[in-house]
């Protein structure tokens, strides 16, 4: 078969596989595609990729054996809200009625889903996010823009899968999508998972850690001022916090510093992805998130494969989809740091808790969100929607 994955992607993942990859751009940094494009490859299909980045001036092709990037040039400065990105959807058909493919797969349900409609091929687009929720946590004339552009191309969408039944229920009620939705959640590299779930450690003062950044809708304030209470009953415990604007000297830490909620707090700041599974493997013993919406989570996931026990909101999203309702991770109010608090004490503290947590996390991790059983469920769903295509 050959497929075109229409999407935002880490080019970098996929340099061994083309002639010159050591020339390629950075691109976006959004590693799913590509390890959803390196089992396809894996598997003898043809792949083909269309993804657009403010480095290029014009297209520009990568080949390899079996796999083709096509990188379109795109805008910077948010220019292309100007005209909804017509010189950027202009780009994408072209290389895509190029490539000519059997199937066009499209991330997100904005500029590259409308390529993917507009080029005539066969399509899936996959959501990956709630434009609504992203509005209430983050408004902005860019956030504004987005949602409108999605309600002029989600009416076109054939084909549509979501990565949780948050999204699904969004779709239906927001968009009033009333076609079949695929659920096919998000997945990891069988290789990125430890071998056992990790187990309780009582000679040790437990190291929590979060992933997620600074910022309104990633509610960071709520465990920094959590974190005290967890040092009333462990004054050892430690906790490191991990993204965008949380490292030495940045807002975070500056915030954390002038209200005196620094004590035992390590600030590391942005790390590249394999970084944050070094401190997920090697040093935390229990992962804490809480993000106020969440279409899915893919940290939370990393956290599970990593054997950690883990805490999350338990009205975020899809949060608690992902954790099984709470049997697979805990579930707290994180808009009210008393609760968080006492669920971060409750594991650190409990030994049986702890270890049936962690346990039961990494079990769902491994039965359901797999990267290779996320590829085997879409092609599946690749070679039904080109069966209906037939028959029509």
């Amino acid at each position: 078969m050959k497929i075109l994955i229409c999407s935002p992607i880490s080019l970098q993942l996929l340099a061994d596989y083309v002639e010159n990859g050591d020339s390629l751009p950075e691109g976006y940094r959004y590693p799913l595609a590509a390890y959803l494009i390196r089992i396809y490859l894996s598997l003898g299909h043809d792949v083909h990729v269309v993804t657009s980045t403010p480095q290029m001036e014009k297209t520009k092709v990568w080949s390899g054996d079996r796999l083709t990037l096509w990188v379109t040039p795109r805008r910077g400065k948010y220019l292309f809200c100007l005209d909804g990105y017509r010189l950027e959807i202009r780009a994408m058909v072209e290389s895509i009625k190029k490539a000519n493919p059997d199937i066009v797969h499209a991330q997100w349900t904005y500029e590259f889903a409308h390529a993917a409609i507009a080029s005539g091929c066969p399509h899936l687009i996959t959501a990956r996010d709630s434009p609504w929720a992203i509005i209430r946590h983050m408004t902005s004339p860019y956030r504004i823009f987005r949602l409108i552009y999605a309600y002029r191309v989600v009416p076109f969408i054939g084909n549509l899968s979501v990565i949780s039944p948050y999204l699904e229920d969004h779709y239906r009620r927001h968009f009033f999508y009333r076609r079949r939705i695929w659920l096919i959640p998000n997945g990891l590299s069988l290789e990125l998972f430890q071998k056992s779930s990790k187990q309780f450690n009582s000679k040790k003062a437990p190291v929590f850690v979060s992933i997620s950044g600074w910022g309104p809708s990633k509610n960071l304030k709520v465990i920094l001022k959590a974190f005290p209470q967890v040092l009333k009953q462990i004054p050892e415990a430690r906790l490191i916090v991990i993204g965008a604007g949380l490292g030495p000297g940045d807002i975070g830490e500056r915030w954390a510093l002038k209200k005196g909620l620094y004590k035992n707090v390590d600030f590391r700041g942005y790390l590249i992805h394999t970084e944050c599974l070094e401190v997920l493997r090697n040093e935390a013993d229990i992962f804490v998130h809480a993000s106020l919406e969440e279409s899915f989570c893919m940290t939370l996931v990393e956290a599970m494969a990593s054997g950690l026990p883990v805490i999350g909101g338990r009205d975020s999203g899809a949060v608690p989809w992902v954790l099984d309702n709470g049997e697979a991770g805990g579930l707290a109010d994180v808009s009210n740091p008393d609760d968080v608090a006492k669920k971060m004490i409750m594991l650190a503290l409990n030994q049986t808790l702890y270890n049936e947590v962690a346990a039961q996390g990494f079990n769902r991790a491994r039965k359901y969100f797999i990267m290779d059983k996320v590829a085997d469920e879409y092609l599946k769903a690749y070679k039904e929607i080109l069966g209906n295509e037939k028959l029509a």
